[in-house]
């Protein structure tokens, strides 16, 4: 579910995941997303432009790519370094 402070790139990821195995259909990713219809155009515009998502013809879904597959393990990487942060010492920026 992508909430009121989600970021671009949030969304943009939690497409992809959504998308990840089997795929998903647009409708099944609005109601994960909680988009509207003209705001999913606009996030699959962007995935599709940079070959992240494709569309299987044979089953009408959207499936992540390999190329998002890597994107997505990159930004989970990126936000265990910003959660692993959190709990860091900072008593040394005194």
């Amino acid at each position: 579910m992508v909430h009121n402070n989600a970021t671009v790139t949030d969304t943009l990821a939690i497409i992809l995941a959504s998308a990840t195995g089997k795929g998903v259909s647009d409708k099944e990713i609005m109601s994960r997303t909680h988009l509207s219809y003209n705001y999913l155009l606009r996030y699959l515009t962007v995935l599709f432009q940079n070959v992240l998502i494709e569309y299987d013809e044979s089953t009408n879904l959207l499936k992540t790519s390999e190329k998002g597959k890597r994107l997505l393990v990159t930004c989970k990487e990126i936000q265990k370094l910003y959660t692993n942060s959190q709990a860091a010492d900072y008593s040394w920026a005194r």
